[in-house]
């Protein structure tokens, strides 16, 4: 899962930070993701102080035997966008187009940057108010599917 991770963080700082400036306008800015806030599990705000931060959360893992001595992994993710400093309507379209960035890049490239066999986006949940203070925050938790194969020696 770790080395998931690894692989999920590296296209967010390529793929989705490289698209994330079509989805700014006059009113909303969209701020690209530093590699020190993409972080791997639960997140400490207090630890951080970005306007931006993505927590990949591992969820669970499947494996089926695809053929004989080589696997497929199915391993769950949950990568989550969490936006802040700035008005409420902002951060409700920061978090909405975040979304959608992301369901762009893996969309456009499921190998995720040719490390994995396949990605899959699953349901997008929205949370208008996710702050401790009321209208401080706003986050989206994503779903993703990652399959990658793993082959053993017979």
């Amino acid at each position: 899962m770790e080395e998931i991770f690894n692989f999920i963080k590296n296209f967010i700082l390529s793929a989705v930070n490289g698209i994330i400036s079509e989805y700014a306008d006059e009113t909303t800015p969209m701020n690209q993701i530093d590699e020190k806030n993409i972080v791997f599990g639960a997140v400490d705000l207090s630890r951080y102080s970005s306007k931006i931060i993505c927590a990949v959360i591992p969820e669970n893992e499947e494996e089926d035997e695809s053929e004989i001595g080589a696997y497929k992994i199915n391993s769950d993710f949950t990568v989550s966008f969490l936006c802040r400093g700035y008005p409420q309507d902002v951060l409700v379209r920061q978090m909405c187009r975040y979304g959608a960035a992301f369901r762009r890049a893996v969309l456009d490239d499921v190998s995720l940057s040719g490390t994995v066999e396949s990605s899959e986006i699953g349901s997008r949940k929205f949370f208008t108010d996710a702050g401790t203070v009321g209208n401080q925050m706003t986050a989206v938790e994503i779903g993703l599917t990652v399959e990658t194969e793993d082959e053993i020696e017979i």
